[in-house]
């Protein structure tokens, strides 16, 4: 019945209603009540099967005994070649007979026919007049046409008639034959323009002579208007009775060098060229190329099939044009893009890339054979289905100055930022038709894409990082997620939050140094003026002054005018009060007496100096003081200046005959309390007479608060912060 072997290892469903047979002999596919047969002849690696699987993309697997495994892609292609009977595998054309056999024309091993998967062959010896087939036609008696390089052979009813059938060709190497409406049949040879022969006798030559641009012509084509096309090495030509129309490069033809020539359903006439695909409609020409999305320039052929899309042999595989979409979108966010272009290879079933020219035939059936330099392909357009999942993403590698690392070492160092991923896409279908798009968040600012399987990032800064990636199959569907990992790159030491810590820590202080320098510098330059200013002020202003008061009280003595003596003793008196007065501000500027050391003996020494001669018995207490500390200027001056005045209005005022005095510093907080046992204030100066004025405006002056108490003596406290 057709099955190839009759020892059966197992049975799978092909999900169209047939059934995958795996044998000892090999695999037969039973579908549309018939076998189809697979062994060793056709790929296998073993004709022992021993188990079969169906993908997600309809691709068959087959287990084998010793073989390992083989693929099978869908089916989408048969395929003949010398392996399956012809006699060369480089396909030039395509006929089919009266019978519905086809007829498949090679260079160099004659014509060959195919029925029920069952090939003969012709040549030569058959009376071909030659073996290298470049063409056949089927004419509407359903006689076959066959040019060769050496003439034309006409079969019929599977017999060739010996001899050439046009003898008066202007070139023997004939590159296609066509019927005309009228019945004249015309052929175009390689040198020597274009015959055309009514009833066997020639009745015109095209030429360069008479209207052709090249008298290389490739392929010829009648179309639906009656118009001859013909494809020549100096552009594309159109024939309307005597009239001869060329369309080349001048007026919008991508390329002069025209190989073939196709009329679609609709009426455009599409012109293939060694420069890409110009489409003529209604006196206007567009032109596609690689540009535009074509894969590759060289068109060899193009046809139609029942579903409206247009089928472009090239030098790099079969292209399916999709004509119905303006453009590829490639909108990431939608799960499909819609191709225009699709490209099938060698991993789509084809048995070569490289197309040959005008070699396709579309049966009625819908299928389309196709003839390459490694033989002949049907392709099975009502299997030309979309596989609408996805390809599943996997990455693969890590990879680390191209060093392979694992998947989840995902710290490395800051001079670690040669970063590479290795990854795929799931599609066996057609892998070299995965198109993929990956990102590194943070460093590409949007999906870049490629075709290659690996990506690398160079001299990548310290960070956190997420690379993404995702993969589109053949058909133009995404994978239903994208994979992703995530890395970390340390910063450097010098990038580090403890290192700017701290660098922030030594140039703080740094700047402290330097500003202390500067500021100590200030107060050593400041304390010499003060002390400068200081012994002017004493030697210069203090020794003046006391001259004054000692020619005073010498013209006093002489003098015997009560009057001019009573001016010259004030005088006198004066020149003592302003000396006494200088000295506390030479006291004060003067940048030696700046400890509290010295306060509190100036205190002392004042106090015993005005007390002790009004009979008042000083008594001194002081607490918490570190007397070598340097005391700020403003104070000391002040403090000394409240308790003199203190000082002063007791020993005039008060009539006590103890004074006690406290200073005492605790934490920054001071009291200065300067208490008598005399007679208290006066009524008439509780307001603030004997100087209390004074005391609480230089008080105030340092931020302090004075206060005093009238009770068995007057207690005057003055109370601050900051010492």
């Amino acid at each position: 019945d057709g099955l190839i072997h009759p020892r059966v290892n197992y049975l799978g469903e092909d999900g169209n209603g047939g059934v995958w047979i795996a044998t000892e002999g090999g695999v037969s596919h039973y579908e549309y009540g018939r076998f189809s047969n697979y062994t060793d002849n056709n790929g296998l690696a073993n004709n022992i099967i021993t188990s079969l699987f169906k993908d997600f993309e309809g691709n068959v697997w087959f287990g084998s005994y010793g073989g390992g495994a083989d693929l099978l892609g869908r089916e989408l292609f048969l395929h003949y070649t010398v392996q399956q009977g012809l006699l060369s595998n480089m396909i030039t054309s395509f006929a089919q007979d009266p019978a519905g056999a086809i007829w498949i024309g090679s260079y160099g091993g004659g014509i060959s026919r195919v029925q029920n998967q069952t090939v003969t062959t012709l040549t030569t010896a058959s009376d071909l007049i030659d073996n290298r087939v470049y063409t056949m036609t089927t004419d509407r008696l359903g006689r076959i046409w066959i040019g060769t390089r050496n003439g034309v052979s006409l079969m019929q009813n599977g017999r060739i008639f010996p001899g050439n059938q046009f003898p008066d060709l202007p070139d023997p190497k004939v590159r296609r034959i066509i019927e005309d409406r009228n019945g004249d049949m015309w052929i175009a040879t390689y040198g020597g323009g274009i015959a055309r022969y009514r009833n066997g006798v020639q009745i015109r030559v095209y030429d360069v002579t008479n209207g052709l641009p090249n008298n290389i012509v490739m392929d010829m084509l009648e179309t639906s208007d009656g118009t001859i096309w013909a494809a020549t090495q100096g552009g594309a030509v159109m024939i309307r009775g005597n009239e001869i129309t060329t369309l080349n490069t001048e007026n919008g033809l991508v390329q002069n060098s025209v190989i073939s020539i196709f009329e679609d359903s609709i009426g455009q006439v599409w012109i293939g060229t060694f420069g890409g695909l110009s489409v003529y409609f209604a006196g206007s020409i567009r032109n596609i190329t690689t540009d535009d999305g074509l894969p590759n320039n060289v068109v060899y052929f193009v046809t139609e099939d029942e579903r409206g899309f247009i089928w472009i042999g090239t030098n790099n595989g079969l292209v399916r044009y999709n004509v119905a979409l303006n453009e590829d979108i490639s909108d990431p966010d939608r799960v499909r893009d819609d191709l225009r272009f699709k490209n099938y290879t060698t991993e789509a079933g084809l048995t070569s890339i490289e197309m040959n020219s005008s070699a396709v035939f579309r049966e009625q059936d819908g299928n389309i054979w196709l003839g390459t330099v490694g033989g002949a392909n049907v392709l099975r357009t009502r299997m030309d289905i979309d596989i609408s999942v996805g390809p599943p993403i996997h990455i693969e590698r890590l990879r680390l100055f191209e060093e392979t690392q694992p998947l989840d070492f995902t710290e490395f160092r800051h001079d670690e930022n040669f970063i590479g991923f290795d990854f795929v896409g799931l599609s066996f279908a057609n892998p070299s038709g995965i198109i993929y798009e990956y990102r590194l968040r943070d460093v590409d600012q949007s999906w870049q894409q490629t075709r290659q399987r690996s990506v690398r990032y160079t001299t990548l800064p310290h960070g956190d990082y997420r690379f993404e990636v995702r993969a589109r199959n053949h058909d133009g569907y995404w994978s239903p997620r994208s994979t992703s990992i995530s890395f970390t790159i340390a910063p450097p030491y010098w990038r580090t939050w403890w290192f700017y810590l701290i660098m922030t820590f030594v140039i703080l202080l740094i700047l402290g140094f330097i500003y202390n320098y500067f500021r100590i510098s200030k107060l050593v330059d400041l304390e010499r003026i003060r002390i400068r200013i200081a012994s002017d002020l004493h030697d210069d202003v203090g020794a003046s002054l006391t001259e004054i008061a000692l020619q005073a009280d010498f013209l006093q003595a002489t003098q015997k005018d009560p009057a001019t003596g009573e001016s010259l003793r004030q005088m006198g008196e004066m020149s003592r009060r302003i000396v006494t007065t200088m000295d506390d501000i030479v006291w004060s500027i003067d940048a030696r007496n700046d400890t509290y050391g010295d306060l509190l003996d100036r205190m002392q020494d004042y106090a015993t100096n005005v007390l002790i001669p009004k009979e008042i018995e000083p008594e001194f207490h002081f607490k918490g003081i570190n007397t070598d500390k340097i005391m700020a200027l403003e104070y000391r001056q002040n403090i000394y200046l409240i308790f003199k005045e203190a000082i002063n209005n007791a020993a005039k005022h008060s009539g006590a005959t103890k004074m006690v005095v406290l200073f005492e510093i605790e934490s920054g907080n001071y009291l200065l309390s300067i208490a008598d046992n005399g007679k208290g204030l006066p009524e008439k100066t509780r307001s603030g007479g004997h100087g209390l004025k004074n005391m609480k405006l230089r008080a105030t002056r340092i931020g302090a608060k004075l206060s005093y108490i009238d009770d068995n003596g007057l207690t005057i406290r003055i109370t601050g912060k900051g010492l």
